[in-house]
């Protein structure tokens, strides 16, 4: 079973998860992190550890396969594949982990009615929004948003104005510095084209 923990700078390790996500051998976690003006996507498959260290400052991240992905410009730049252990430093850059995550298609919009809540993460050069947000369990570092039962979280990614990701989880971790915005009773409206040329609608 994977083990998701965080150590804080006092030194002490608290996991973060127990039994609440119960993450399968075959679990898919998909952490997300800041690198200058680019965002960088880490997916862990069959994932078996992920350690947000902040007393010695680093992010370990380690599952069989890695596919990373980086987003720049508003759109995917590089897509490499690694394997064993991804290192995030510092720490700080460390925006938000995705549990039991899955790729869905931009391009179909979802409807999924009105989201109790919707927050809104802060990731360098990408802002995600996180929908179906029914519970928040707040810790000294992390927050932990979970969806009403039985149903997933939608988080949507943007880059330069641009919807660049799109994807569902069971659970999404989030530190609590990156955080931009709690929002309640959230309907999603199809955002119109820009009429005038050259000139994009920012989302975040």
């Amino acid at each position: 079973m994977a083990e998701i923990a965080l150590v804080d700078k006092n030194g002490n390790r608290v996991n973060l998860y127990g039994d609440i996500c119960n993450p399968q051998p075959e679990s898919v976690f998909a952490v997300q992190f800041s690198c200058g003006n680019c965002c960088k996507k880490v997916i862990g498959f069959n994932a078996t550890s992920l350690l947000l260290d902040f007393l010695d400052d680093v992010v370990i991240f380690e599952a069989e396969n890695f596919e990373i992905l980086t987003f720049s410009g508003g759109r995917l730049v590089n897509k490499q594949m690694s394997t064993r252990q991804v290192r995030i430093v510092p720490a700080t850059r460390f925006c938000i982990v995705e549990i039991n995550s899955s790729e869905l298609d931009p391009n179909n919009p979802i409807n999924i009615g009105v989201s109790p809540l919707a927050v809104e993460v802060d990731c360098g050069g990408c802002c995600k929004k996180i929908l179906n947000v029914n519970n928040m369990l707040e810790s000294s570092v992390t927050t932990l948003l979970s969806p009403p039962q039985g149903e997933l979280l939608y988080i949507l990614t943007f880059n330069n104005g641009n919807l660049v990701s799109l994807e569902s989880a069971t659970l999404v971790d989030v530190l609590n510095s990156r955080i931009c915005s709690i929002e309640e009773n959230v309907t999603e409206n199809p955002i119109p084209k820009p009429v005038t040329r050259g000139v994009s609608l920012k989302t975040c």
